[in-house]
C-alpha cells in the first residue's frame, strides 16, 4: 500500500508540469525544455516568498513562469531557431537566474508555513488531488474554448489562423507561458511539499513530461482519433503514474538510487521508440 501512496502522491506533484508538456508538446508541437528551468525557478521563487503568505508565494510563482514562457515564445518567433535549441538555451541560461533568486544552492523551508497546515487536511494526497482536479478543471474549459481552438490551430496549421486574421506568434507566447506557468506552479508545490527546493531538482523533468504525455497517450487515444480534452488530460495522468509506479517498484526490488535515472531513461527510450514504430505503422 506505502508504494501505491507514495506512487500517488509523487505522480498528483508533477501532474502539472506533464499537463503543461501536454500543450506544448501536444498541443503547439513544440518540444519545449524550459521547463527543467522553469520547475526549479517556481520552487525558489515559493521558497523565498513563503514568508508573505503561501497563496502569493504559489501565485507569483506561476506569474513568472509564464513570464519566462512568453520570452521563450518571443525566443521561438518565426521558427528562425529551432525550438529544441530555443528551450535547450533557455533552461542553460534559467540556471543562473534560478541561483540568483535562491542566493545559495538549496533553501529548506523546515519550520516554515506548510500548505497543509494552512489547508487543515491531514495528508498531501488530500490536499494535491484537490489542487489536480482544479488544474485538471481550468485546463478543461481553456483548452474547450476558443482560445482552446486556436492553440490547436497553431500546431495543426499556423496558415488557417492567418488566414483567419490571428497572429500566429501571438498563440505561441500565450500557449507557452501556460506551460511555463504550470511547471513552475508544480515546482513550487514540490517545495512545499518536500520543503526545500534545490538548484538540480529540476534536472530531466522536461523528459519525464514527454514521456508521460507520449506514452499515455499511446494508452488512452487512438491513432487518428479527433482530439479529445479529457482523454488528453487523462493521458497525462496514467503517463506519470506508469513512470513513478516503474521508479518505486526498482527502489522496492533494491536497485542501486545510483542507477534509477540510467534505468528509467533506457525504459523510456525503449517505450517511445515502441511507441513511435507502431504510430508509423499504424
Amino acid at each position: 500500500m506505502s508504494i501505491f501512496l507514495a506512487t500517488i502522491e509523487q505522480s498528483l506533484l508533477l501532474l502539472p508540469l506533464v499537463c503543461g508538456m501536454y500543450i506544448s508538446y501536444r498541443i503547439l508541437k513544440v518540444t519545449d525544455l524550459t521547463m527543467d528551468g522553469t520547475y526549479v525557478l517556481g520552487a525558489a521563487i515559493f521558497a523565498r516568498m513563503i514568508d508573505l503568505g503561501i497563496i502569493f508565494a504559489l501565485l507569483l510563482s506561476c506569474v513568472v513562469g509564464a513570464l519566462i514562457g512568453a520570452i521563450v515564445g518571443l525566443m521561438q518567433r518565426d521558427n528562425k531557431v529551432s525550438d529544441l535549441v530555443v528551450g535547450i538555451l533557455a533552461s542553460f541560461m534559467l540556471y543562473s537566474v534560478n541561483l540568483q533568486v535562491m542566493g545559495k544552492p538549496n533553501i529548506s523551508l523546515i519550520g516554515k508555513a506548510s500548505i497543509l497546515s494552512v489547508t487543515g487536511f491531514s495528508n498531501w494526497i488530500s490536499v494535491l488531488a484537490i489542487i489536480s482536479i482544479l488544474v485538471i478543471l481550468i485546463l478543461f474549459f481553456v483548452l474547450k474554448s476558443d482560445f482552446g481552438l486556436f492553440l490547436r490551430a497553431f500546431g495543426h496549421n499556423q496558415k488557417l489562423l492567418q488566414i483567419l486574421g490571428k497572429p500566429a506568434e501571438y498563440y505561441r507566447m500565450l500557449g507557452l507561458s501556460l506551460s511555463n506557468a504550470l511547471s513552475s506552479f508544480a515546482g513550487a508545490l514540490t517545495a512545499g511539499v518536500n520543503c526545500f527546493a534545490d538548484i538540480n531538482m529540476g534536472l530531466g523533468v522536461a523528459l519525464i513530461g514527454i514521456g508521460a504525455v507520449v506514452i499515455g497517450g499511446h494508452i488512452i487515444i487512438k491513432a487518428q482519433e479527433n482530439f479529445c480534452v479529457i482523454k488528453g488530460l487523462m493521458s497525462c495522468f496514467i503517463g506519470i503514474i506508469l513512470y513513478f509506479l516503474c521508479l518505486n517498484m526498482l527502489l522496492m526490488i533494491g536497485i542501486n538510487p545510483v542507477n534509477l535515472k540510467l534505468i528509467l531513461g533506457l525504459m523510456l527510450f525503449f517505450t517511445l521508440r515502441s511507441v513511435q514504430k507502431n504510430t508509423v505503422i499504424s
